[in-house]
């Protein structure tokens, strides 16, 4: 078994979903936990686990991608908007399945920032259960953060 700890504010989508395919490609059983915060990309890191452990205070954030800066003419712009719309409908997709959600439930959870702590999201889905730092360290595995 591996586990991934995970503790971040999010990045780059595309980096990301590299990381997203490479754990839901592994052929043994992963899993993520969150210790502190998944946030934004991250938070679709976190999902790809098949056990996705969350600590009680930590949180769990999802939201719409964003640009942060963007230039060029109408073409570029228009390309870059679709591009946008592209990976919101395939990460909406990824926590659909992996939440045990509708996408229409999911979609309206990412039109904002959408903060869920331990509890919360087991009862969202995207974590399948809380732990505590000794149960999640006093396991045997490899650990990459």
């Amino acid at each position: 078994p591996v586990e991934v700890i995970i503790s971040s504010t999010g990045g780059e989508v595309d980096s990301g979903m590299a990381i997203y395919d490479a754990i839901e490609g592994f052929a043994g059983k992963v899993t993520t936990v969150c210790i502190g915060q998944a946030y934004s990309m991250a938070a679709i890191i976190f999902a790809a686990g098949e056990e996705r452990l969350v600590m009680g205070h930590s949180r769990v954030m999802i939201h719409q991608p964003a640009v942060m800066r963007a230039a060029g003419n109408t073409e570029q712009i228009t390309a870059i908007s679709d591009n946008l719309k592209k990976r919101q409908k395939q990460m909406v997709e990824i926590l659909a399945e992996r939440c045990g959600k509708s996408v229409k439930e999911v979609a309206k959870a990412v039109e904002k920032e959408t903060y869920f702590a331990g509890e919360e999201a087991v009862a969202f889905g995207i974590a399948t259960g809380t732990a505590n730092f000794a149960e999640v360290f006093s396991k045997g595995g490899m650990r990459v953060c």
